[in-house]
């Protein structure tokens, strides 16, 4: 009796190993709340504010609909300004950006909004 050994092998294409993906950079979320109108009393802070995201790219205003223009400043180690409308998505591009930012928004009725941003 002949005993015979079979083996079997799958020789298929080397896969090169993934890089490593790129680190997302996180969506930062802020407000940025209106300011008073000069009145030295206390008041109740207003429930009417501006939300914005920045992506890393660039920010991006989350406004109620009743404003559809603002106009933007953004100051810290670089200055962007800017008109924001539905056109243009409310979206400023600013590249990459590193430290301390202050935003603020004028809107079509005269309305100012403002914050700090903090990009570490």
């Amino acid at each position: 009796m002949v005993l015979m050994t079979v083996v079997c092998g799958f020789a298929g294409p080397k896969v090169p190993s993934a890089p490593n993906p790129p680190k997302e950079t996180p969506v930062l979320n802020g407000r940025l709340e209106k300011n008073s109108s000069g009145s030295k009393r206390p008041r109740i802070p207003s429930k009417i504010y501006l939300e914005y995201q920045y992506d890393g790219n660039g920010i991006t205003i989350l406004a109620p609909e009743m404003y559809s223009e603002i106009e933007i400043s953004v100051t810290g180690m670089d200055a962007f300004y800017g008109y924001l409308n539905a056109d243009n998505g409310f979206y400023l591009e600013t590249g990459t950006l590193e430290g301390a930012y202050i935003i603020v928004c004028t809107t079509q009725d005269g309305s100012v909004f403002s914050g700090e941003m903090d990009i570490e």
